[in-house]
């Protein structure tokens, strides 16, 4: 997860934000910085979707392959892409009921 910050800092030259999303308490702006990782993992483990999106929204246009690098390591959500908007950020799950399993868990990565 570490290197994932890494390259996210790399990309948007540092210049991004994550949030917190509780579906039912709103969304809460965080520091992007590696020593909140075990915090974002912790909200993320408990129903909670952690986002991103940069300060300056042409910042996610300048290198699509780059963000295509960084989303497919570590087994990331597919789906997401800030473009301008905020988006799950890398390497944390979505935790949408519909993406449970028969067991009622969000599948690990």
């Amino acid at each position: 997860m570490k290197k994932i910050f890494n390259k996210l800092n790399q990309f948007f030259d540092g210049k991004w934000n994550i949030a917190v999303l509780d579906l039912e308490r709103g969304r809460w702006v965080n520091e992007a910085i590696s020593r909140n990782i075990d915090y974002f993992k912790a909200e993320n483990a408990n129903g909670r979707h952690i986002l991103m999106k940069p300060f300056n929204e042409t910042e996610c246009l300048k290198s699509m392959f780059l963000w295509k690098e960084i989303t497919g390591q570590d087994s990331s959500d597919p789906g997401a892409h800030p473009n301008g908007r905020w988006g799950r950020c890398p390497g944390f799950r979505n935790r949408k009921e519909i993406h449970r399993n028969s067991k009622k868990s969000i599948p690990t990565m």
